[in-house]
């Protein structure tokens, strides 16, 4: 695991901690936008190691709804792949993945060792669906948009499972 992982993890790891201290052994946990569930898990078996008598509750809801449910004391933390939590929240990193484009092994892109977006953007894409991964696919828009060419949209997933499968 590469020291920046293990710093956001350990950065969660007390936010957490410190979140129980305040919440009689119970801590509630939105997850929003499809968490990865290899990075989520990890976090989740780090908490309930150091903090085994309390106890912990999954909430699976939208980003808007996890924001309001933050205001409404609904939630104590909540992790999404959204980068605008809203007035009166704060966010922070608990890790970060670079943005990927999956392709058949065999197709065009892969002669380049750092594949230009325009290039991308020659080729139908499958991407999120903003009902599913709402702050996720506001910030691949936000990528997309540096370049001024309209992206062509295959299909729009819901998970990333779903996604890899139709690249291939």
């Amino acid at each position: 695991m590469s020291p920046r992982v293990i710093t956001a993890l350990q950065q969660a790891r007390d936010s957490v901690k410190a979140a129980t201290s305040g919440f009689y052994g119970q801590l509630r946990i939105a997850l929003s936008d499809g968490i990865p569930p290899s990075r989520f898990s990890t976090c989740l078996a780090l908490c309930r190691q150091d903090e085994p008598e309390t106890e912990i509750r999954l909430f699976e809801v939208p980003p808007a709804q996890q924001i309001k449910g933050r205001h409404d004391d609904l939630y104590d933390v909540g992790f999404a792949r959204s980068d605008d939590p809203g007035d009166g929240i704060v966010a922070e990193a608990a890790w970060n993945d670079s943005l990927m484009v999956a392709v058949p092994a065999r197709h065009p892109l892969l002669t380049y060792k750092r594949i230009p977006l325009e290039e991308v953007l020659r080729y139908p894409l499958v991407l999120g669906d903003p009902r599913a991964c709402e702050g996720y696919v506001r910030q691949i828009e936000r990528v997309l948009r540096q370049v001024d060419q309209e992206p062509l949209i295959a299909e729009r997933v819901a998970s990333d499972d779903l996604m890899l499968a139709l690249a291939g």
